[in-house]
């Protein structure tokens, strides 16, 4: 499956390491790579997501309530169960 990036996502570069924003997404990905002053362009599988740490935060929480009640884990079910509740919110 390839990776889908959105405007904003903090990726990395796989094969130098270097850390950008993504800005565009129109023929490639187009990336402001941190302490550059131009932006670059790049194909989706050259890049990797940087989770943002406050979703980490959250899948841990997650994670250990559902096993502190004995059941197991599935993390494409919680993330459907936030976003269901988040589009119930928006709703209202």
């Amino acid at each position: 499956m390839t990776q889908q990036f959105k405007f904003g996502d903090l990726v990395r570069h796989k094969e130098t390491g270097n850390i950008g924003s993504v800005v565009d997404f129109k023929f490639g990905v187009v990336v402001a790579l941190h302490g550059d002053t131009h932006l670059d362009t790049f194909g989706e599988d050259e890049l990797e997501l940087i989770p943002h740490p406050d979703t980490v935060r959250l899948e841990r929480i997650g994670r250990l309530t559902v096993e502190s009640m004995g059941m197991k884990f599935d993390l494409d079910e919680y993330r459907r169960q936030i976003d269901t509740t988040i589009q119930k919110e928006k709703n209202a």
